[in-house]
């Protein structure tokens, strides 16, 4: 079952009431998706926050940066997006799997977007708590008194992503065991989260820190790349006919696609045609019936494909729809 069930798609969320404990009733989760929200003061000022699951489409909802903390963020699965349309700098950023962050979105509207399974970790610090945790060393990561920016990412090394590992283990046995021998106690959090901080400082302290950051006017072609894209997932355009479309350079076309989506340009594609192949097989439709919408000839190309997207052949599915549906009636 999921955490979350119902959505209004009006709704904007404040980043605040998304963390606060018994939020999640506003989030556009289907009803055969997981997903795990968990968060905790450690300090007044110092939160950490678990987002963990996995959607068989992708959940996108509106958002509101108004807790003014700089996220320290480390992605140990799945990868997501965030895209803020509002103000001077409007800004598109994706989070990749073993990548980690540190961003600062005071007061920024915007979109958040996850797909496919997920595992992240964040730490979220007051700023001026920050000063003090750096004003040895003259480190801080960001000039807090500027505005907003996505800061900086890069690849999480092994001892990143161990400390991130263990921190949301200990976060979640602490959620689900409180009291018990499992609970982690409050200080061995906050040391972890010291590490954690310190270690993605350290691994992004030499980063050019707009140096992923795409030209407004290329996102919104690359924008347009991906709608003309998605528009039709029984065929895919060439990559010549999708670069004239989008107004892009192929080498412009590809590079783009990997820094804010994430992925390469067909194998986005892909990801989202084995979505919709999921959404309709969940339907109840045959497995042939949505291999051929989806432009396959050859039905074991579209079971090959399936499985190697979701790890079970798509006859599975169906067998899996007909004994939730027998359990429910019986």
């Amino acid at each position: 079952m999921p955490i979350y069930s119902s959505f209004d798609a009006k709704a904007e969320i404040d980043v605040s009431t998304l963390l606060a404990p018994g939020m999640g009733s506003s989030l556009p989760v289907a009803q055969e998706d997981t997903c795990t929200l968990l968060r905790r003061t450690l300090q007044e000022g110092v939160d950490i926050v678990v987002w963990k699951g996995r959607l068989t489409r992708p959940l996108e909802f509106d958002i509101h940066d108004d807790d003014h903390r700089i996220s320290f963020s480390c992605s140990l699965a799945g990868s997501s997006q965030s895209r803020f349309d509002d103000g001077a700098s409007p800004l598109i950023h994706t989070l990749q799997e073993k990548e980690a962050s540190i961003s600062f979105h005071p007061g920024r509207h915007g979109t958040f977007t996850q797909a496919g399974q997920f595992d992240s970790i964040t730490i979220m610090v007051r700023p001026d708590i920050l000063e003090g945790w750096f004003c040895d060393t003259g480190a801080i990561p960001l000039n807090i008194t500027g505005e907003d920016c996505f800061l900086t990412r890069g690849a999480c090394n092994a001892e990143l992503r161990t400390t991130a590992q263990m921190l949301s283990q200990g976060l979640c046995a602490t959620q689900a065991f409180a009291g018990s021998s499992s609970d982690r106690p409050p200080l061995w959090l906050l040391g972890q989260c010291l590490v954690m901080v310190s270690l993605i400082q350290e691994g992004n302290a030499h980063s050019d820190p707009y140096s992923d950051r795409i030209p407004w006017r290329d996102q919104q072609h690359l924008l347009r790349a991906r709608d003309f894209l998605l528009h039709d997932l029984s065929a895919a355009p060439t990559l010549p006919e999708l670069a004239q479309e989008a107004g892009l350079s192929l080498l412009k076309l590809k590079r783009g696609f990997r820094q804010l989506f994430g992925n390469t340009v067909y194998g986005l594609f892909q990801q989202e045609r084995m979505q919709e192949a999921r959404r309709l097989l969940n339907l109840g439709l045959p497995v042939l019936v949505v291999a051929a919408e989806l432009g396959y000839t050859n039905a074991s190309h579209f079971a090959a494909a399936f499985k190697k997207q979701f790890g079970i052949n798509p006859s599975e599915v169906k067998r899996q729809r007909l004994g939730a549906i027998f359990k429910v009636e019986h």
